[in-house]
């Protein structure tokens, strides 16, 4: 399955500079857990003053399935 982090990024906003900091979670939660490390290093590439937000979201959605 290939993974493509813009078009997952289109579920909770319509670009890169219009994600919003309470859309990290969601964005991170709704993509399959094998692709979420990728999509983390997406945000923080687009938008690297989001990187608390994204680590803290990652260490969460390590408990998620």
């Amino acid at each position: 399955m290939k993974f493509d982090p813009d078009n997952m990024l289109l579920t909770v906003a319509d670009s890169w500079e219009r994600l919003r900091r309470i859309d990290v979670f969601r964005l991170i939660s709704e993509t399959p857990s094998e692709f979420r490390r990728k999509m983390a290093e997406s945000i923080i590439k687009n938008r690297p003053e989001m990187m608390k937000e994204v680590e803290s979201v990652l260490t969460e959605a390590a408990t998620m399935p």
